[in-house]
């Protein structure tokens, strides 16, 4: 603005448009972070499922369709990765043309001004004018190229922290009570629950006295586990009450279950 007030308006009205077209660039770069970071999370999740249960697996000859499935997520990736690198190397030779066609109006912007008598800037001053703004354009353009990695970081954190700030949807009640030493029985009382819309158990009513054993026999996807995992109020029951020594495990701390 000492040297010259018209052209750094000019230069001020240029910059912000450059910045517009790389902040659609960041944003498309965005986009394409979370599902790269989606699929990740499922291909690892992939790898992570394979090796836990590979006797199973190899047991009902499994191989092709775990193949299969870790293939479809790593291309999907590549695809995404690649398409994420092509939008992020964009934004450098980008930020390269619009400095120098920044650089080139004010060239000919100043110049006319100059040629045409219409400024006191002399020639000598214009040129270090033009030397100065270029030096300006060399951190602007450093962080234009620096978009890609941030909005990468970026998606990740917001993934990292939806999961640490999700609220358990098991809680203890605010009047909630600490669950004495185990002494009598576990009783089931008319107990019902259901995946969502899918119920799995329906009135079941069992009692089982402290030191006995009690086998549950039945087809895969019986509910077999889902009654097991109701007792240490891994899910609450949807209906009935689930009693130890004649205490419902949800008037109780999850702790002290």
């Amino acid at each position: 603005f000492y040297i010259s007030v018209p052209l750094t308006l000019f230069t001020l009205i240029l910059l912000p448009i450059s910045g517009a077209i790389i902040a659609t660039v960041a944003k498309r770069l965005r986009t394409q972070a979370k599902q790269s970071q989606s699929t990740l999370g499922t291909m690892l999740s992939v790898i992570d499922e394979t090796l836990g249960g590979i006797r199973v697996i190899k047991a009902f000859n499994a191989q092709d369709y775990i193949k299969e499935k870790f293939e479809a997520q790593n291309d999907q990736y590549a695809r995404t990765s690649r398409a994420i690198d092509n939008t992020r190397d964009l934004a450098s030779p980008f930020s390269e043309f619009a400095g120098v066609t920044v650089v080139a109006g004010l060239l000919y912007f100043g110049g006319t001004l100059i040629l045409g008598g219409q400024s006191t800037l002399t020639g000598e001053t214009f040129i270090g004018y033009v030397i100065l703004f270029s030096q300006v354009l060399t951190p602007a353009k450093s962080l234009s190229s620096s978009f890609g990695n941030i909005q990468r970081g970026l998606v990740a954190g917001e993934r990292v922290l939806s999961i640490i700030d999700l609220e358990p949807v098991i809680r203890d009640k605010p009047e909630a009570r600490a669950l004495p030493p185990f002494e009598h029985r576990i009783e089931l009382r008319g107990l019902q629950f259901s995946y969502g819309d899918t119920p799995v158990l329906q009135d079941i009513n069992l009692t089982i006295e402290k030191g006995k054993t009690v086998a549950l026999v039945g087809p895969s996807g019986g509910g077999k586990s889902t009654l097991a995992d109701l007792l240490p109020r891994f899910y609450d029951p949807t209906g009935g009450q689930l009693l130890i020594d004649g205490l419902d495990v949800r008037d109780c701390t999850i702790h002290s279950v």
